[in-house]
């Protein structure tokens, strides 16, 4: 005997609880439009929005320290320059 478990794709208020649930703990923008996220994840299954999240999570953390690679750059190019001018003083 075989037997076949379906479960149905979340409804628009499910979507919106699994990314609430799904994000807790990622640090994301204060102004992030969940209606807007949820509206066009129609026809995403719980697994998918739990992909998006993880991946999501990821960018963030790569944009960060992309950030904090400028910054370390940009100040240590400005201690740079300042030795510079110090030097030709």
């Amino acid at each position: 005997m075989i037997f076949a478990l379906v479960i149905p794709l979340p409804s628009t208020q499910g979507r919106m609880q699994l990314f609430k649930l799904n994000m807790q703990g990622i640090n994301c923008c204060e102004d992030l439009n969940w209606d807007y996220l949820v509206k066009n994840t129609e026809g995403f299954s719980g697994a998918d929005i739990a992909c998006v999240t993880q991946k999501l999570e990821k960018q963030k953390f790569i944009y960060c320290l992309s950030v904090m690679s400028r910054s370390l750059i940009h100040a240590f190019e400005e201690k740079t320059n300042k030795r510079r001018r110090i030097q030709e003083y």
